[in-house]
């Protein structure tokens, strides 16, 4: 019961470290994105120039998504 125990404890520091890193990495992405919306649907910014960055910003978008899918299956494997 006790290996059983220090293993959730693993899989919870784990999960925190992993939110902690990535809600960052979010609050700092988000306010970007929003800024290069503003200047696509604006007009400051071409198809042509923007859809690199969009691509960039889909990339970390799908990244972020994929740890935390990986996060919360051992999350749920560990209360299993």
């Amino acid at each position: 019961m006790l290996d059983q125990y220090e293993e959730i404890i693993e899989v919870k520091d784990t999960v925190s470290e992993v939110f902690d890193t990535r809600k960052g990495e979010y609050n700092q992405v988000v306010p970007e994105f929003n800024e290069f919306e503003k200047q696509v649907t604006g007009g400051k910014i071409k198809s042509e120039e923007g859809i690199p960055k969009l691509k960039e910003y889909r990339g970390i978008h799908r990244e972020i998504n994929a740890e935390l899918d990986s996060v919360t299956t051992e999350l749920s494997q560990s209360f299993d």
